[in-house]
């Protein structure tokens, strides 16, 4: 035992090459011995007794079939025993289909889900105490949790249903500062096993920038920066994806591909293009993203793209054009009670779930919900695939069309519009409409590969910077009828970056 000049006492470990257990006891003042058995140190760190003992059950409210898909409510236990407030933040799944769920303030619960469309939940609180967690991944059978100051890696010891023990798993090197802005957001990973989060660089001390982190959670580096206030990522076929949420002149929502060395144009020339592009009508701050499964119905394979403001889910149409990939967002018919933020696949029963919170600007009216986007086999009247042509874009449908509804009349062609409260304005139709076989439409559109309609990447012959010029998307509508009768209504925002193919569709 040393003394230190103030009283302290200190204990002084000699360097040895085998690990040496030490037992401390605090005890109160005056008390000199402590009287009962030495406990092994072994038996302290198997992990102790649950502290949240009682679960909870919810119903789940199953939602309306539309065009072969539904909405499900699961609903969130916003009133509990454990008074926690419960603003849903992130979300991921076990292998076995049960989810792990955290809120804004700390928790995580993990929640197991009846079989069937209106089988009730079971919710159990794991863990507590974290820091705004607005990021979780479960990896290797284990709870990783993005919080504002670490990624925490959480254990069950002895297998509970509570976590034991907090991993400090990935800790940032960068100061926290006071700012209430500066979030970091959500967690994904690739098929090395690499992490990725986002960072606010907007009344923060961070850099603005996706995140990498090595699969050891020893070693990180940026991936593209220059972001704003980056509330979401995805993990699709291409690559792990970043929505950004700008203002100002800059009213761009939607979400782009994560490169190293990109500039994404908070605060200089942007040199990449997005992937998807949304007015700020449809979606004013953007969440996360997910690939959906081959399989889930005629929209199988479809990205899933959520709005946080409006409270609102689209999905998504990739065409793998060359240099850059064209997105089309049509939005899914639903209203959700709560922000949409981090979407994920069901490994078990395949449906995407979707994480809705409420914390900041958003016209959410209930703190936390999940929703479960469920094909039910129904008939679709939908597009479930797009691309571009150098005539203009082909949208392929999941039903028979009528032939005569099929006419440049019942389809409009124009720019979105830059308000959030859009005034109606008058679109130009499409020059020629042309029916390919019974699902597939040819929509003439003059000028595609202009500079007014292509969001097209250049290069400044003095400073050599690459900067990309951004536009507002097409707004294409639809107003046509399925060979059963059914109305085929519908509006597709076209992302265009590349113009390829020659309109014959091979």
């Amino acid at each position: 035992i040393v003394t230190g000049a103030d009283g302290a006492r200190w204990v002084a470990i000699e360097p040895s090459e085998q690990a040496t257990e030490l037992l401390v006891r605090v005890l109160p003042r005056g008390v000199a011995h402590a009287g009962g058995e030495t406990a092994e140190l072994g038996e302290l760190m198997g992990g102790g007794p649950r502290r949240w003992p009682v679960e909870i059950q919810t119903a789940v409210a199953p939602g309306k079939p539309v065009q072969g898909y539904a909405a499900d409510l699961l609903t969130v236990p916003l009133a509990n025993p454990y008074g926690s407030w419960m603003r849903i933040s992130a979300m991921d799944f076990f292998e076995d289909g049960r989810i792990a769920v955290s809120t804004l303030s700390g928790d995580v619960w993990i929640v197991t889900v009846g079989k069937g469309p209106g089988a009730a939940l079971e919710w159990s609180r794991f863990a507590a105490g974290l820091y705004e967690p607005l990021g979780l991944k479960v990896a290797g059978g284990l709870v990783h949790v993005r919080g504002r100051d670490r990624i925490t890696r959480l254990y069950d010891l002895n297998g509970n249903g509570e976590a034991d023990y907090y991993e400090s798993f990935h800790e940032d090197p960068n100061e926290i500062g006071a700012s209430y802005h500066a979030f970091v957001y959500d967690l994904q990973c690739d098929p090395e096993g690499n992490f990725y989060y986002s960072q606010s660089g907007y009344k923060s001390p961070l850099t603005g920038a996706v995140v990498k982190v090595s699969p050891d959670g020893k070693t990180s580096s940026f991936v593209g920066t220059d972001l704003r206030n980056p509330n979401g990522l995805g993990s699709i076929a291409q690559g792990i994806t970043v929505a950004d949420n700008p203002s100002g002149k800059a009213v761009f929502n939607g979400f782009m591909l994560a490169r190293e060395g990109v500039r994404y144009g908070f605060e200089t020339e942007r040199s990449t293009p997005m992937l998807v592009v949304l007015p700020p009508g449809v979606d004013s701050s953007s969440g996360g993203q997910c690939q959906s499964r081959e399989g889930w119905g005629p929209l199988g394979g479809a990205v899933i793209h959520t709005s946080y403001s409006l409270c609102s889910v689209f999905y998504c149409l990739i065409d793998d054009a060359a240099p850059y990939p064209n997105g089309f967002a049509i939005r899914f018919p639903y209203d959700l009670v709560s922000g949409a933020m981090r979407p994920r696949v069901n490994p078990v029963d395949g449906q995407v779930y979707v994480a809705c919170h409420k914390g900041w600007d958003t016209q959410a009216p209930r703190d936390g919900a999940i929703y479960r986007l469920r094909h039910t086999g129904d008939p679709c009247h939908a597009v479930c695939g797009a691309e571009v042509t150098r005539e203009g874009v082909r949208l392929t449908f999941a039903c028979d069309l009528d032939p005569r509804s099929v006419v440049t009349e019942n389809i409009r062609v124009g720019r979105a519009s830059n308000e959030k409260k859009p005034r109606g304005e008058t679109t130009r139709p499409a020059a020629v409409v042309a029916l390919e076989g019974k699902r597939r439409v040819l929509i003439t559109i003059p000028g595609i590969a202009g500079e007014d309609l292509m969001n097209r990447t250049t290069r400044d012959q003095e400073s050599g910077v690459e900067k990309v010029q951004v536009n507002l998307p097409l707004e294409i509508a639809l107003d046509l009828v399925a060979a059963d009768g059914s109305p085929v209504r519908q509006v597709v925002y076209a992302t265009v970056n590349s113009v390829g193919g020659t309109g014959s569709g091979e």
